[in-house]
């Protein structure tokens, strides 16, 4: 599952291209930015991973399809890294399969 969910980030990065980096619209406590994201979007924790460097990966997506993929290191900063929308789930996490 972690495997599948760095995958499905790592596309989201390719995807965009530079665009990730230059859309970083915030940094600071992970709970103040969620309160945020809950409070201004009705976005809420739907996947997140632990990196290889120890950082956290969360994505947060809303019933309207926002979505927001935030970063928090190891010091507990937290970072916004992208917004967009037409978020959708992945089906194959559906299915329980093992990718």
């Amino acid at each position: 599952m972690i495997r599948l969910l760095a995958f499905s980030v790592l596309a989201i990065f390719l995807f965009l291209g530079g665009q990730a980096s230059a859309q970083v619209a915030a940094c600071g406590d992970r709970g103040s930015i969620a309160e945020k994201l809950d409070d201004g979007y009705s976005e809420l924790p739907v996947a997140m991973g632990l990196s290889a460097n120890g950082s956290v990966v969360e994505v947060f997506a809303s019933m309207t399809g926002t979505f927001t993929i935030i970063v928090t290191q190891p010091d507990g900063m937290s970072c916004i890294l992208v917004t967009g929308e037409s978020w959708e789930g992945i089906g194959a996490m559906k299915a329980d399969l093992k990718i």
